[in-house]
Order: structure tokens, then C-alpha cells, then sequence
């Protein structure tokens, strides 16, 4: 299994040559009607541009983050029908910041507890466990989790290529309903674009943060397990999650480029439970 290298295998979709065109368009365009559908595509396709940017900028950092930080590998393999299944595992014991009040909700007659936290110095987040603490939390404080984590992610198996370089969705004609994301390929490369199926994968299904499986062949594995200690007290054991966009694959890097020291433990931390 090779390594997974971002810039290797996906590319940022240009839209500036499709605002170009629009644009000239609109220029040679004298029926108000024909303006006004031609301004709303060039608002929208400068929206996509927004979005493909700021994603894509995201994406870039955090697989240099992965990378620098060395919590976790990813591999990859690419099967004979030209799918790719990224391979995910990485292990740690990193001190959070508690910052708010506990939230406990219940998912399908079971009882779960969101606690916010702040991971290394700017990561607003929340961890949930399928539990309720036994022992009362304080709003502020230190936890320190010892984890690992592993994932298997398809880029794009359960999605469609598409020829059309605008087109996202695919869609059902008898009902108009979206059938599946789409993605695009341009000289051997994934067109890493807002909204489509590469970017659902990469920033949904890799942290398994997406749900809605209905519509999927094959859904995001991805699971986290280990202890939650505040001081010296163990209150919990057992899966949990993170709705982090960065954890637990590297920790999110200071946006004013302060240093700061980040707890990485390359082996097998002995606080884990082997499972």
C-alpha cells in the first residue's frame, strides 16, 4: 500500500475560464430576461469559485498538517476499476481544554453527552460519548484522552464521473431528485470541486461525520475508542467521537503561527484498551 500524497492525486477545479465566458456573454447579450439568467449563473459559479478555494486551501493544510504532525499514516490503494479507497489508522494522548456546559441528548433511545472542548489552542469542538458521565464535570478544566482511531474511505466508488466539468449531481429525470454526487477527472487528476462527491468523501465520510446513508452503496467507516481521564480520574472507556474538522488525524495548527507544543505519541499509548 503506497502512501497518500493530496497534491498527487487531486487538483483544485478552475472556474474562473467558465466566469470568463459567462461573462463575454453577458456582454453580447441584449435581452433583459437572457441577463438576468446569466447574472445568477455567474453569482453562482463565483460562489462555487468562493467555496472551491476556501475547501481546497482546507484540504491542502490539513494533509500537510497529517503529514507534519505524523499522529496518523494514510494509505491508499486503486482497484482495477479506477476507484481509490484511502486507508486511515493513528493513535495519541492529547490534554484538551473543557469550555462549557455538558449537553446530553438522547439518539434513538440512547443516552449520549456532548462535552465541549477546545483542542490545542483554537479548536472549538464538541467529543460525544453513547453515555452519561458517572462523576459531575466542571465547565472549565483539563481532559486528557488517550485514543485510536481508524478509517477506510472511498474517494469516489459510490459516486459518478461525469464528462461535464459544472455538473455536481446527477439526477433522476422522472422526479428531478438528486441521485448521486458526482465527481471529474482532467489529466489523470481528481477536480477537487465544492459540493461534489470528492469533497463529501474527503470532508464528510473521512471523519465520519455524514449520516445520510440511504443513498450510499457503501457508507464512511470510521471509528475512535479509548479513555477520557480528567486529573487522574478515568470516567470513561469506550468508543467516542469528535465533530472536529482536524482530530483525530493531526491537530489544527495556530492560525497566528504561534508556537506551541503538541503531545504526539507515535507508539501505542498503554492507557488504550486493546481491542
Amino acid at each position: 500500500m503506497e502512501e497518500f500524497i493530496f497534491e498527487e492525486h487531486v487538483t483544485k477545479f478552475d472556474y474562473s475560464p467558465i466566469i470568463e465566458k459567462l461573462e463575454k456573454k453577458l456582454e453580447k447579450t441584449w435581452f433583459k430576461w437572457r441577463k438576468v439568467a446569466l447574472e445568477e449563473k455567474i453569482w453562482l459559479r463565483k460562489e462555487q469559485k468562493k467555496g472551491t478555494d476556501n475547501g481546497y486551501e482546507y484540504l491542502s493544510e490539513l494533509f500537510s498538517e497529517i503529514k507534519k504532525q505524523n499522529i496518523c499514516k494514510i494509505g491508499y490503494r486503486v482497484f482495477p476499476d479506477d476507484n481509490m479507497k484511502l486507508f486511515a489508522e493513528g493513535q495519541g494522548i492529547e490534554k484538551v481544554d473543557l469550555n462549557g456546559k455538558l449537553v446530553f441528548e438522547k439518539d434513538e433511545n440512547e443516552k449520549i453527552t456532548k462535552i465541549p472542548i477546545t483542542i490545542g489552542s483554537n479548536d472549538d469542538c464538541h467529543i460525544t460519548i453513547p453515555a452519561q458521565p458517572q462523576i459531575e464535570l466542571p465547565m472549565f478544566g483539563k481532559l486528557t484522552l488517550s485514543y485510536k482511531f481508524k478509517a477506510e474511505v472511498y474517494a469516489f466508488i459510490e459516486y459518478k464521473e461525469t464528462k461535464d466539468p459544472e455538473q455536481i449531481l446527477k439526477f433522476n429525470l422522472s422526479s428531478g431528485e438528486p441521485l448521486k454526487y458526482c465527481f471529474y477527472k482532467k489529466d489523470g487528476k481528481i477536480c477537487y470541486r465544492i459540493g461534489d462527491g470528492l469533497d463529501n468523501a474527503l470532508r464528510q465520510d473521512m471523519f465520519g461525520h455524514n449520516n445520510d446513508n440511504d443513498e450510499k452503496i457503501m457508507g464512511p467507516e470510521f471509528s475512535m475508542y479509548g479513555q477520557i481521564h480528567i486529573g487522574d480520574t478515568l470516567f470513561y472507556q469506550g468508543n467516542f467521537e469528535c465533530d472536529s474538522y482536524w482530530f483525530p488525524y493531526c491537530i489544527k495548527p495556530d492560525n497566528d503561527s504561534r508556537n506551541k507544543e503538541k503531545s504526539h505519541v507515535p507508539k501505542q499509548p498503554e492507557a488504550v484498551v486493546q481491542r
